[in-house]
């Protein structure tokens, strides 16, 4: 039995519930004493910071059998996985810095630990199948299920050359004022100022936040720019396939290429739709015959949805996350599919992107 927002916990041996709400009926869930939790998605529970987390912490450590269940249990580097292992096998994984250490690279800086690499994940993923890991890949279980080929496509700058260097100088400019506000904060590390070190950090982070809002604000400009250009190379497509999913980001991106190919049929599927109109989105790309285009944004067209009437995905924008980026391609590499997937990054020479991708398809390999 399901449990609505404003319902009391019902008085069954099964209960469906969100994270959401979790928290909520958490001491109805733990009097029940139930004998199993199923934890779908569990990706969701990767920060042990958040009240999701927590909540669904304290309802597992009371159940003797769980089941974690995902397609991205790590969404982008090793140490969103510890969380995750420790509520699973907490006497394998006990110590946090000891798995930091050893498999995400983790080493100090003036700043604090830095915890975003990987290493030693054989060993990692062999502790892992010992212990808690059933994996089952598409090719295993889904023997009549091709493979997937990722291309970066490199358009040259042609109209774009403008755009690409004022977004190189902008960036450089703010990645110099990045350095000297570094260059300070180390200088005044054996300081006996406590204020003006303090002060200088704050200056630094508040540098590197303005950088990454910069950087969104640039790649945003670009998208937009760039459009006529993705326009052209899915048309260029059109002729050798029968439909194509488009992904970007923005809503004004999803529009600008929509309107270049409405000839072809075109429907749209965004975070702003109803869910009828999603709905209707989909069974028509499914579907119909005429409608050739789907262009989702990523976010919400990446999870959940079947496309497999297309074999090939154009990425007109990238999204921060490699784990995102994965979920959206599986929209066309999911059961029902007959053809080998062509994965499509379309990015301009020298930009943001065409630098965002290699290093986010380095990171879906380690993934």
């Amino acid at each position: 039995v399901g449990v609505g927002i404003s319902n009391t916990l019902p008085d069954s041996d099964i209960v469906v519930i969100n994270y959401d709400i979790l928290d909520r009926h958490l001491p109805a869930l733990l009097a029940k004493g139930f004998d199993m939790c199923v934890v779908d998605e569990c990706h969701y529970i990767k920060n042990q910071k958040t009240k999701r987390y927590k909540a669904v912490a304290s309802l597992v450590k009371s159940i003797q059998k769980k089941v974690f269940l995902s397609g991205t249990p790590v969404p982008n580097r090793p140490i969103e996985g510890y969380p995750i292992f420790n509520l699973l096998a907490p006497d394998t994984f006990r110590s946090f810095m000891g798995y930091a250490k050893r498999y995400c690279d983790a080493y100090q800086t003036r700043w604090g630990w830095d915890f975003s690499g990987a290493s030693n994940l054989a060993e990692l993923q062999s502790i892992l199948r010992e212990n808690i890991m059933i994996r089952r890949l598409k090719a295993d279980v889904l023997t009549e299920l091709p493979s997937k080929v990722r291309q970066v496509i490199v358009l040259p700058t042609n109209g774009l050359k403008e755009v690409i260097e004022a977004e190189a100088d902008q960036v450089e400019m703010l990645e110099a004022s990045i350095a000297e506000a570094r260059s300070r904060v180390d200088a005044l590390v054996e300081n006996d100022d406590p204020q003006a070190y303090k002060e200088a950090v704050a200056h630094l982070h508040a540098l590197e936040g303005a950088l990454f809002s910069e950087m969104s604000r640039i790649r945003h400009e670009t998208a937009l720019a760039k459009t006529p250009y993705i326009v052209e190379h899915v048309t260029g497509l059109m002729e050798e396939c029968a439909k194509i999913v488009v992904m970007a980001h923005h809503h004004d991106v999803v529009d600008a290429i929509a309107d270049g190919l409405k000839e072809f049929g075109v429907v749209t599927y965004t975070g702003r739709d109803s869910m009828t109109r999603k709905d209707q989105a989909v069974h028509s790309f499914m579907n119909d015959e005429g409608t050739r285009v789907f262009i989702g944004s990523i976010q919400a067209a990446g999870v959940g949805l079947t496309l497999t009437s297309a074999s090939t995905v154009v990425f007109a924008e990238l999204d921060w996350v490699p784990g995102n980026m994965s979920q959206a391609e599986d929209r066309l590499h999911r059961i029902g599919q007959k053809d080998s997937v062509l994965v499509q990054h379309v990015v301009i020479d020298g930009s943001l992107d065409a630098k965002m991708a290699k290093t986010i398809m380095g990171k879906q390999a380690v993934l």
